[in-house]
C-alpha cells in the first residue's frame, strides 16, 4: 500500500466524518487540520481509532503527536512507518 492510497484513505474518511468543505481529492494534505478547524481534540481520538482499526497497529501515547497527526501527510507517513514495523 502506497504513501497516496493511505492518504486518500485517511481523507476519505475525514471528510466523511467531520464537517468540511472539502471532499477527498481536494482536502490538503499538508496542512494542519486543526487550523482548517476541520478536527478537534475529540475528533482526533475519532481518528486515531480510525488509523489503529483500518490498518491493525497500535498507536502509544507517546507517538500521538503533532508531527504524526495533524496533517493527512503526517498520518500517512506515521501508518507506513508502524506497517513497516510490523
Amino acid at each position: 500500500m502506497s504513501n497516496d492510497d493511505i492518504a486518500l484513505e485517511i481523507s476519505n474518511f475525514i471528510v466523511n466524518n467531520f464537517p468540511t468543505n472539502f471532499d477527498k481529492e481536494t482536502l490538503p494534505r499538508d496542512t494542519s487540520m486543526m487550523s482548517l478547524q476541520i478536527l478537534d481534540s475529540f475528533g482526533i481520538l475519532n481518528l486515531l481509532f480510525f488509523v489503529e482499526s483500518n490498518w491493525n497497529i497500535e498507536v502509544t501515547t507517546t507517538e500521538v503527536t503533532v508531527e504524526n497527526f495533524d496533517t493527512v501527510d503526517g498520518i500517512a507517513n506515521f501508518v507506513i512507518s508502524k506497517l513497516a514495523q510490523a
